[in-house]
């Protein structure tokens, strides 16, 4: 049976393996980002501190605080999402299951059968919480790897009080490219995902659940932050299986 494996970094070549469910983050610097990342699994062991205050639907979630440090930057320019080396054997199914996607994500856009696939969405958009804010950033990251941050983006916009106001305003393309993005601004984010069950190897799609083991071809599953222009990768979470010798 594989095991999963967990590796963050700003470039491929680059990625470094973290443990899951550490009680700190950890550190993730390049020219272009500076912070802080912690990986959390549902029943996996350790147990997850982060994961116990969420709902039990979640059965992993990625926590990010840190600073985008390119100048110039808007909310519309920063993408977060997945892309492939090479095209993906999948299941009957998912194109339903993908549309089912985009209605919960308006932002979404993919093609899971290209050569090589990806799905990305704004940033600020697929953000299941997120927290935008002037302070220190290694003070913010140890508050944020401690319990689940509180949706605050008034510092960006005023009136948006929960995260279903923050996706339903920043859909619009014109309202993503009118707020700027700085380097003084502390981001913190959870992306969390009730469907990949690292720990049976499966994807509960609304359809149907998929074993993973059956369709996989050894490529990792890679969720990027960069910019919209493909210019810039600020950080890489990768999930990869890998076969156990014991």
């Amino acid at each position: 049976m594989p095991r999963l494996q967990v590796r963050v970094g700003t470039t491929i070549d680059t990625l470094y393996p973290i443990p899951i469910n550490a009680t700190q983050p950890t550190a993730v610097q390049s020219d272009s980002f500076d912070g802080f990342i912690g990986v959390h699994i549902r029943d996996h062991d350790p147990p997850s501190p982060l994961l116990a205050q969420l709902d039990n639907n979640n059965a992993f979630c990625i926590a990010i605080t840190g600073r985008f440090l390119i100048q110039g930057l808007t909310t519309d320019d920063i993408l977060f999402g997945n892309q492939f080396e090479r095209a993906l054997r999948l299941p009957t199914g998912t194109s339903v299951a993908l549309r089912f996607a985009q209605w919960f994500d308006p932002g979404l856009e993919a093609n899971l059968y290209a050569t090589q696939p990806r799905a990305f969405s704004p940033l600020v958009v697929t953000m299941n919480q997120l927290q935008v804010q002037h302070g220190d950033l290694d003070t913010v990251a140890k508050e944020s790897s401690r319990s689940v941050i509180k949706e605050d983006v008034s510092s960006l916009v005023q009136g948006l009080v929960d995260a279903k106001h923050r996706r339903s305003h920043f859909a619009n393309p014109t309202h993503r490219q009118d707020v700027a993005v700085a380097p003084d601004q502390v981001w913190s984010m959870l992306f969390t995902n009730p469907y990949i069950d690292f720990n049976k190897f499966v994807v509960h799609l609304p359809v149907l659940d998929v074993d993973v083991l059956k369709y996989w071809d050894g490529q990792p599953l890679r969720y990027y932050a960069k910019t919209r222009d493909d210019m810039t990768t600020f950080f890489i979470v990768e999930f990869n299986l890998m076969q156990d010798d014991h």
